[in-house]
């Protein structure tokens, strides 16, 4: 995409784009797929580290309050209220999947067999897509 960028490109679909040079180039990835996974995982502002307990304990009372008020998360408001208050850029689904874990572990109790983190490999991504066959894509990061 910064490639994109430095050549004036601003494309309004880049992810239509690209899986359109992928499909070319034998790869079959649908333009959802590819833009799931650039925001939560390979966007370069993420943070992957580690919840700490206060900022899992904002992500419970606030998804509390919105699902209360409006039987609906709004996940992106939440992301960026999270981003302002602990200056920490989460994708949404690691939001989600915190308080996804919470609603688990007080619906079947703590010995659920629930983990209460999620855990990331910071050297290397491995996303694969079936298809016909099998394509595993490694991004080093």
């Amino acid at each position: 995409m910064k490639e994109w960028e430095k050549q004036g490109k601003i494309s309004k679909s880049p992810f239509a784009n690209l899986a359109k040079k992928l499909k070319s180039n034998g790869y079959n990835f649908d333009s959802k797929a590819i833009c799931d996974y650039w925001w939560n995982v390979l966007d370069p502002r993420l943070n992957h580290g580690p919840f700490s307990q206060e900022e899992k304990d904002y992500i419970y009372e606030k998804a509390r309050k919105y699902q209360e008020t409006n039987d609906k998360i709004p996940w992106k408001f939440l992301q960026d209220k999270f981003k302002m208050k602990f200056g920490k850029f989460r994708s949404r689904n690691d939001l989600k999947n915190i308080w996804n874990i919470k609603k688990r572990q007080l619906k079947y109790g703590d010995e659920s067999g629930y983990v209460d983190e999620l855990e990331y490999n910071d050297n290397r991504i491995e996303y694969e897509i079936e298809h016909k066959e099998k394509y595993s894509i490694q991004l080093l990061l």
